[in-house]
Order: structure tokens, then C-alpha cells, then sequence
């Protein structure tokens, strides 16, 4: 009983900080656009500025859940992964790289592909 409530505190906390980066990480833009906004430059109807905050605030949420969903599949992997190589005492070289190739983008040595690295691919990366 006393496991899983120190188990649930973990979670909540970590749940804590990745809303806590994911905030920081939303709320320069965030508050830009509601300057912006309170500008003659910008026509904002009430419903359209309603809906920002919305999804500024969903945004967030969502940020948040993905980081804190990564950060758990991702060290229970690396603490497998880490605990193995110790325990073999045999440490090679580790190289490693994420995302799609796409094909050479005119213009460019046609011997290397391209690899763009956007969020698309951090999500082919991790759902492979």
C-alpha cells in the first residue's frame, strides 16, 4: 500500500515538472500573441482570443503528457539497456541517430540523403 502511494507521489511529480517545462516552453509565444492582441495592429474578435487561450492551455497539457510518456518508456529502456552493458563489463562504441532520410534535395552532393529532423521525425523515431 505504502508502495504504490510513493509510486503515485513519483508520478504526480513528475507529472508536475513536465507540465512545469512545457509552460515555460508555451508561454513566451502565448503572451506575445495576447500583447498583440490588446494592439490596434491585430482585429482579435473575443471568441478567437477565448479560443487561443484554450488552446494554449491544451497545448500545454499535451506537451506535457507526451514529455512525461517519452521520459518513462525512455529510462526504463535506458536503465534495461545501461544495466545489461555494465554487467557484460564489454563497453563498445554507441552511436546512435533518430528520424527519416529523405531523399538529396536538389543542388546537394547527390552521395548524402537528408535528414530534416522536425517533430514528424521524433515520432517516426519513436514509434520505430
Amino acid at each position: 500500500m505504502e508502495e504504490s502511494r510513493s509510486t503515485l507521489r513519483e508520478f504526480w511529480k513528475s507529472l508536475s515538472e513536465k507540465l512545469k517545462e512545457s509552460l515555460v516552453s508555451v508561454m513566451p509565444v502565448s503572451v506575445i500573441v495576447l500583447i498583440l492582441a490588446l494592439t490596434p495592429w491585430v482585429d482579435i474578435s473575443a471568441s478567437e482570443l477565448v479560443s487561443f487561450i484554450i488552446a494554449a492551455i491544451l497545448l500545454v497539457l499535451g506537451i506535457g503528457l507526451f514529455n512525461l510518456g517519452a521520459d518513462m518508456a525512455m529510462s526504463r529502456i535506458g536503465g534495461s539497456i545501461g544495466a545489461q552493458l555494465t554487467r557484460s563489463r564489454r563497453v563498445g562504441l554507441i552511436v546512435d541517430e533518430w528520424g527519416t532520410w529523405h531523399k538529396v534535395e536538389k543542388g546537394t552532393n547527390p552521395g548524402f540523403l537528408y535528414q530534416q529532423n522536425t517533430m514528424r521525425d521524433a515520432l517516426v523515431a519513436g514509434i520505430n
